[in-house]
């Protein structure tokens, strides 16, 4: 028992050794949890060289969002959202502000770096800290170096939908949604390399007075005489496709004459030889006789 006793009263500094070495442990499991995170990132990341981003899908059950532009998803990475009791609605938003550095007014040490609000009442995303759950007051944290990535693509106004099951967009047809106008195409290809302005104000306050933006305006003489080339030009190949056709109709027709009388003359020569066996007949029948 004296030997048991002198092992537990060690000194005070012996008896803090066990806490430093779970600190120390501690501060090195974070360091690979870091590092595992950066290679995930890093191997999660972008999934091809990507455009303009035109929507984020952030699914709360696979804790990932994923970034799309006009070609389909180019981006993703796993998210952390709200916890229980701060859960992050799910909804269709739009990013309505962008700052680089922000502290939240609600919770202290709530620093939001690459913050993108998506409502007025506290949701965003930003970078922040990635547990591998949902562990936040409500707001979607980025992995660091995909937010400030993400941050430098994106513009106020653009889709964020967060959603209970991951989801993605898909192409559309049917008969009844709107097309693009043959025209308006024909008009666009014709036109120079400076936009049509319909507000001929407005381009002048932002780009200066411009006499070729000006021969431009819709409704003026410049633009009216493109439309009226545009149609010249669409006159000349209707006429051209017309005669195309009336040829067309005229060889069928040639084509049926001359089959209709391939087919007299063949019938007639069937008829022929049906009369000429029916006398060899006869004639032979006579001659036997």
């Amino acid at each position: 028992m004296t030997g048991v006793f002198r092992e537990w009263t060690l000194s005070p500094v012996a008896t803090l050794r066990p806490v430093w070495l779970s600190a120390a442990l501690l501060a090195v499991g974070l360091q690979v949890a870091a590092a595992k995170d950066g290679r995930e990132l890093r191997n999660d990341g972008q999934t091809r060289a990507g455009g303009k981003p035109v929507m984020a899908i952030v699914s709360l059950r696979d804790q990932r969002i994923s970034i799309y532009d006009a070609r389909g998803k180019f981006l993703e990475a796993p998210v952390s959202t709200g916890s229980t009791g701060y859960e992050t609605p799910a909804g269709i938003f739009s990013i309505v502000q962008k700052k680089e550095m922000h502290s939240s007014n609600l919770y202290e040490d709530g620093e939001m770096p690459f913050m993108q609000r998506i409502t007025w009442t506290g949701i965003a995303l930003h970078a922040g800290v990635l547990p591998g759950r949902p562990a936040s007051h409500g707001c979607i944290r980025l992995p660091s170096s995909f937010a400030e990535h993400l941050f430098s693509l994106t513009d106020v106004g653009m889709r964020v939908l967060v959603v209970r099951d991951d989801m993605s967009p898909s192409d559309i047809g049917h008969p009844v949604l709107f097309k693009s106008s043959p025209a308006a195409k024909e008009l666009a290809a014709a036109l120079p390399s400076n936009p049509v302005s319909t507000n001929k104000g407005a381009a002048e306050a932002r780009f200066g007075p411009s006499r070729r933006n000006a021969e431009v305006v819709a409704g003026s003489a410049r633009y009216l005489q493109l439309l009226q080339s545009i149609a010249e030009t669409k006159t000349e190949e209707v006429a051209t496709a017309n005669k195309r056709l009336q040829e067309a109709r005229a060889a069928a027709t040639r084509a049926t004459a001359e089959e209709t009388g391939a087919n007299r003359l063949l019938r007639a020569s069937e008829a022929n030889l049906v009369k000429a066996e029916a006398a060899l007949k006869a004639i032979e029948a006579a001659l036997g006789g």
